[in-house]
C-alpha cells in the first residue's frame, strides 16, 4: 500500500532531522536478515563493516537481537572483543545507542552515532520513537506485494541523497 510508503518516507524524513547523528536501521529482521535496511552511515564504514563480518561481532547487534530497550554503546564496550566501537569510532561514529523493538522472530533494530557526544535524552526518546514507529508501520510487512517492498527499499536511496 502506498500509504505504508508514505508512513516510512515521512518516519525516514524524521530521521534525518535528528541533527548531527546517523543511523543504521534493519526493519523486521527475520532468520538474522532485515527485510528493509536504512543508513546514513559513511559508506567506507558500511564497506568495512560488511567485508570484516562485524554484525556477527558487535555487540550491539547481539544485544539487540536478544533484548529489547535501549543501550549505549558504552554499555557494551566490555563485550567488544572484535573492536567494532574503535573501528567505527575511526568514521566519525563515537558515540550510540542501539534500539531494538519487536518479537524475537520478527525484530526492529536501529542504531543511532554522533561524533561528537553521546546522544542526549531527547534525542534517545527521538530515535525510540522512530524506530517504534518502523517497527508498527511495517506490520504485515511479509503480505506486502514486490511492489511495494520495492517502493520501500529504494527510500535507502533517497534518504541518504
Amino acid at each position: 500500500m502506498m500509504e505504508k510508503v508514505q508512513q516510512v518516507s515521512q518516519l525516514l524524513r524524521d530521521l534525518r532531522a535528528m541533527e548531527s547523528c546517523q543511523y543504521a536501521i534493519g526493519v523486521r529482521i527475520r532468520f538474522a536478515n532485515p527485510t528493509l535496511v536504512y543508513h546514513s552511515y559513511p559508506m567506507a564504514w558500511i564497506e568495512e563493516y560488511d567485508r570484516l563480518g562485524l554484525r556477527f561481532q558487535d555487540p550491539t547487534v547481539r544485544w539487540g537481537m536478544t533484548t529489547t530497550g535501549i543501550i549505549r554503546w558504552s554499555e557494551l564496550v566490555a563485550q567488544d572483543a572484535a573492536g567494532v566501537f574503535t573501528r567505527a569510532a575511526d568514521h566519525g561514529l563515537r558515540y550510540g545507542l542501539g534500539v531494538s523493538v519487536g518479537a524475537p522472530e520478527s525484530r526492529t533494530l536501529g542504531f543511532f552515532a554522533r561524533s561528537d557526544r553521546e546522544l542526549d535524552a531527547s534525542e534517545t526518546a527521538q530515535a525510540s520513537r522512530l524506530i517504534t514507529g518502523l517497527h508498527e508501520t511495517t506490520e504485515g510487512l511479509e503480505l506486502e506485494s514486490q511492489q511495494t517492498l520495492h517502493a520501500l527499499r529504494i527510500l535507502n536511496d533517497t534518504a541518504s541523497a
